[in-house]
């Protein structure tokens, strides 16, 4: 993921944490996806959730299960600047890490997303 995003900023809150997060639009990923009108794939999106969570508890992880994904806006070089993903974690003691996201724009809500994850 560090090919398509660039963390800028991190913030923890009560339950999780906020983060700035740039878009490298040079990546080789978008002269396929697709020519001419990039667009960042969902399961980069997903990718990028799951990257950040891990980062900020130090572990690798790895969905179990997605009980709710909804992409809400396609992610183009036109939405202009960051995106800000918030995450919401539970059960940081248990088997299983329960998280609520949402990730935006300044403008325009993209994804937002519940599921369970799994340390690997």
């Amino acid at each position: 993921m560090e090919e398509i995003f660039r963390m800028k900023s991190k913030e923890r809150q009560e339950g999780g944490f906020c983060c700035q997060v740039g878009i490298c639009w040079e990546a080789g990923l978008f002269k396929g996806h697709f020519p001419g009108q990039p667009v960042v794939p969902g399961v980069c999106l997903l990718g990028l959730v799951k990257e950040a969570l891990a980062q900020e508890l130090g572990m690798p992880l790895r969905y179990q299960q997605i009980k709710d994904c909804k992409f809400l806006f396609p992610v183009t070089p036109a939405l202009q600047g960051d995106l800000r993903l918030a995450c919401k974690v539970e059960g940081q003691d248990g088997p299983l890490l329960k998280v609520t996201a949402l990730l935006e724009t300044a403008d325009k809500k993209v994804m937002k997303l519940k599921a369970s994850l799994a340390r690997s």
